[in-house]
């Protein structure tokens, strides 16, 4: 692309999140993204990293011509390093020379890589992650550079946000199918009914749950969980929650226990 003239940046942009990208499953999304960033400004590698939950770590989630930082699991910390600076600063940073930075990573000069640009992921204010891009041979990145990147991130984070929550609310509706009892026992003398409609929050789901059991001398079981927080975490932890706690039951613990 020649980033000198402003439609064909402009073009570029635009088919960056063209709207057959809104269909892709998150993995693919994100690979694809980078073929189009590559190739944008030129470079011989890039990567996105997205925050995790708690918002301390960021995440290597995809990369191209990089892609052991997936394949580790490579993490930093919020403000720490590279990509942990340009998150916690909100802002485009450059780097000439790896050999002479203040990189975590030691992947980045296992690969060579001699410069660096990455921006921020911005949704409705707030940072979901990093885009870096990098050259295997010395490179002056410029603000123009800086500028075409971070409008690249702009026009993919709301992309990659949209299919990162929709990834979870499937993965996280699967857990909660596994909460819920799939169907109530028959006890004579008593007659049982349950709904079940989960409030979305952000279009995120949590860990509540009901259940209801036979126990001992005649007794039933009869819980509500009402967790606090949302996702995988939440839904995760009532799992187990659940199934220890019929477990503690039918040992004979009162409620209290």
């Amino acid at each position: 692309m020649d980033q000198d003239d402003p439609a064909a940046t402009l073009d570029e942009l635009e088919q960056l999140t063209d709207a057959a990208l809104a269909y892709l499953p998150l993995d693919d999304l994100l690979r694809e993204l980078l073929d189009r960033i590559a190739a944008l400004l030129d470079s011989d590698t890039a990567a996105i990293l997205l925050l995790e939950e708690d918002g301390g770590m960021l995440r290597a989630r995809a990369a191209k011509g990089i892609e052991e930082e997936v394949e580790q699991g490579v993490r930093i910390p919020m403000g720490g390093g590279f990509a942990g600076r340009i998150a916690a600063e909100r802002r485009p940073i450059a780097i000439a020379d790896v050999d002479h930075a203040d990189v975590l990573n030691p992947i980045l000069r296992q690969k060579g890589i001699r410069s660096l640009l990455g921006v921020p992921l911005p949704v409705a204010g707030r940072v979901i992650g990093v885009l870096h891009v990098g050259t295997l041979q010395p490179r002056e990145f410029t603000e123009q550079h800086a500028r075409i990147l971070q409008l690249a991130a702009d026009r993919a984070a709301p992309v990659i946000e949209n299919a990162r929550m929709y990834e979870e609310r499937r993965l996280v509706e699967t857990l909660q199918r596994t909460l819920l009892p799939g169907a109530l026992p028959q006890i004579a003398g008593m007659s049982l009914s349950a709904r079940y409609e989960p409030a979305a929050v952000a279009a995120r789901i949590g860990g509540d749950w009901y259940d209801v059991f036979r126990l001992s001398r005649g007794r039933i079981g009869l819980v509500v969980g009402d967790v606090v927080g949302r996702g995988v975490p939440a839904a995760a932890l009532m799992t187990q929650l659940r199934t220890a706690l019929r477990a503690y039951a039918r040992e004979g613990h009162s409620p209290a226990v």
